[in-house]
């Protein structure tokens, strides 16, 4: 393996204290140790700038920059434009890595001469449950940009949604950033990702390690303007794929989006206004003469059904 390439992990750092260094050492500690590790303190009010400081004393490969809370977006954002690596990573600081994750991903996107690599993951509440899982040396799976983008409308396959768990070339972002401003900030970007990519590989080996905080429950949060981000990033998807091969896919995930947003606030009890929101995008977009499936078609004509069948379905997932 070349050593003299250098990878460049790019982490966002706010409110994490208790998480950070958990994620930091699963970083710094990669058998693959080419890396040069960008911590961007997105203005925290805690513990955690010291932390990303103690950091950049502990191992010269850290850098930190300090700058006033602009959210994740604004965040890897700053990150980007000070890489120097050949490829990127990001990593969001909750979360770490199973220690092969860099070496992997570069085996594979060096091998196929790829854009892009993705991997597998694993959520996780209980970090002391998480130990790294033995490499089975599966065979990894080529796809060109068509198949790619194919995939990313694809039921189950949130790991190719997300802007963890994968490794770019660098050059993917010289005229591309991720959307200041935004929640869902990776459903704004894949599809401009992936629509540069000529070549991408899937790794199915478990390599990042999701965490998934008990404050990030849908239940214990209150539904605001925010929220509506989910729908405008598929909206966007679609506009971006309308008069291409993929507008049939873009179009029933817009309506499936849709479906599953109305029913979250319903389950949320959000205000009426976002209700009537959904309702009406969804006459909009039903209107338009392509294919319906016999759930689109039953939640026009009943949504509240629907939206009744979700809160159980997600009061039977709490119990669990």
């Amino acid at each position: 393996m070349a050593k003299d390439v250098l990878i460049t992990m790019v982490i966002p750092v706010y409110k994490v204290e208790e998480y950070l260094d958990k994620c930091m050492s699963s970083v710094v500690n990669q058998s693959y140790k080419n890396l040069e590790i960008i911590l961007i303190d997105d203005g925290g009010q805690d513990n955690c700038p010291k932390m990303c400081d103690a950091w950049a004393k502990k191992d010269k490969r850290v850098k930190v920059i300090h700058k006033e809370n602009g959210g994740l977006s604004d965040a890897r954002n700053a990150g980007i434009k000070c890489a120097k690596g050949k490829y990127i990573c990001f990593v969001d600081s909750d979360d770490f890595l199973h220690k092969d994750y860099v070496k992997l991903h570069y085996e594979n996107i060096t091998k196929y001469d790829a854009d892009i690599t993705i991997c597998k993951y694993k959520d996780f509440r209980d970090e002391s449950l998480i130990v790294d899982e033995e490499i089975n040396s599966v065979d990894s799976v080529v796809f060109d940009k068509n198949e790619l983008i194919s995939e990313m409308f694809q039921r189950g396959r949130v790991n190719f949604i997300t802007a963890w768990s994968k490794m770019y070339k660098k050059e993917i972002f010289d005229n591309l950033e991720f959307m200041k401003g935004r929640i869902h900030e990776d459903e704004f970007i894949v599809h401009r990702v992936f629509s540069l990519c000529d070549k991408a590989v899937f790794v199915p080996e478990v390599l990042y390690y999701y965490r998934q905080r008990e404050g990030s429950i849908v239940t214990n949060k209150n539904f605001t303007e925010r929220n509506l981000d989910s729908f405008y990033a598929i909206e966007d998807r679609y506009n971006f794929f309308v008069n291409t091969q993929f507008e049939e896919l873009a179009y029933q995930c817009v309506l499936n989006t849709i479906i599953y947003c109305y029913c979250k606030a319903k389950y949320m009890s959000a205000d009426k206004k976002f209700l009537k929101f959904y309702l009406e995008q969804y006459k909009k977009y039903y209107k338009m003469k392509k294919k319906k499936t016999k759930r689109q078609i039953v939640f026009k004509a009943l949504p509240n059904l629907m939206a009744i069948a979700f809160k159980i379905k997600q009061k039977k997932r709490t119990v669990k």
